[in-house]
């Protein structure tokens, strides 16, 4: 079998480089390929704040910023990301090259020229339900998708691809450092100030109004009710211009008069993330139809069971009643919560099987399917 060395030079592009998880394919990419090369408008990180996300233990990779800002659905900025794609790919004259994007991809004027140009679709809940509504994007998708090799990160959103724009696509998962959260969090009382505290509840993501953050502190008020003594955690990566938005959420808690029992814990670094997961009993995914969400499968590694709603990707993730609990409305989930906070020997249960094969999430199988997808 062929694996990634055996794959020409590849060009990863995207208008940012950030902390979501194209970023996390991204780095699996780069992390066995020399000839790997990110290719993007905005990197976000320097050497420091790329340890901060994604830990010490991973390599900087290799990335080529363009420097040209702007909108991210500006022509203007993918000639210039299709000139470094072809710079970079006449380094490497006789191999094979590759291309890999996200959906942003659709906004290329004309593809760079290589072997093979593949699209790895994985937008947000918001951007599809936007594009949907509209009929000029709905449109331009459907003509721009023809001219890559389509791959979705989930069976749910291969559906989604189909029913919206008439195109087949293949799945492959993506990835995330499955063995690190799996190995849990150092013993040593100095990864999180927060660690004594056990929450019961915690959720996490980039703290921004499309993660249902809101709902999640509506959702502490009802548990609370129920249970006096209950505690929550609120976690994020937080960029500067969603400040604003996180003093929203502590108004709000302050309103529902359960401020005193949340946690906030803006931007934990991955070994702050592998404790808190480790510190709560449940993690709430509250978005709905969410493409895949890789945070539903670090918490299961980190032994953490997941609750949420019955839609989009949690349904690949999780496993009913074995790694956590899916229910079809608001009223189940918080009855649902209630009942396994009462129950504290399910949730042991469900936390030793942290070791339920999670496999096809892993780094290892990603790169893998990568390569069988690029038909080598």
């Amino acid at each position: 079998m062929r694996d990634m060395q055996d794959v020409g030079p590849i060009a990863l592009s995207n208008p940012w480089f950030g902390v979501g998880g194209l970023e996390r394919v991204y780095i699996a990419i780069t992390a066995v390929k020399s000839n790997a090369r990110i290719i993007t408008m905005k990197n976000f990180h320097d050497r420091d704040t790329f340890s901060y996300y994604f830990g010490s233990h991973r390599k900087f990779p290799p990335i080529f910023d363009t420097g040209v800002l702007g909108d991210p659905a500006s022509g203007r900025i993918y000639r210039q990301m299709a000139r470094a794609i072809q710079l970079y790919f006449n380094k490497y004259p006789k191999q094979h090259h590759a291309h890999v994007t996200n959906h942003w991809g659709i906004f290329h004027d004309s593809i760079p020229r290589a072997d093979i140009n593949m699209m790895y679709f994985q937008p947000g809940v918001q951007e599809m339900e936007q594009v949907i509504k509209d009929d000029h994007q709905l449109e331009r998708y459907r003509d721009a998708l023809h001219r890559f090799t389509v791959v979705s990160n989930s069976k749910f959103m291969q559906g989604m691809v189909l029913e919206n724009f008439g195109h087949e696509s293949k799945v492959l998962y993506p990835c995330t450092d499955t063995e690190y959260f799996t190995a849990g969090p150092k013993d040593d009382g100095t990864l999180t100030p927060v660690q004594d505290k056990n929450h019961d509840l915690m959720i996490f993501s980039r703290l921004h109004p499309g993660k249902r953050f809101n709902q999640a502190i509506s959702l502490f008020k009802d548990i609370s009710t129920a249970i006096p003594d209950s505690r929550f955690l609120v976690a994020g990566a937080i960029r500067d211009e969603d400040r604003a938005f996180l003093e929203t959420l502590q108004a709000i808690a302050v309103k529902h008069r359960v401020a005193k029992k949340i946690t906030f814990f803006p931007n934990p670094s991955i070994e702050q993330l592998r404790a808190l997961y480790d510190d709560a009993k449940l993690l709430v995914f509250l978005p709905r139809n969410e493409p895949l969400g890789l945070v539903a499968v670090e918490a299961i590694c980190a032994g953490t069971p997941v609750v949420g709603f019955n839609s989009g990707g949690i349904v690949e993730t999780v496993a009913q009643g074995i790694t956590g609990m899916k229910y079809g409305n608001e009223t189940e989930l918080v009855d649902g919560i209630i009942s396994l906070l009462q129950s504290p020997s399910r949730i042991q249960a469900m936390r030793d099987k942290k070791d339920q094969p999670l496999s096809k999430f892993s780094e290892g199988a990603f790169l893998e399917s990568l390569v069988e997808l690029m038909n080598l």
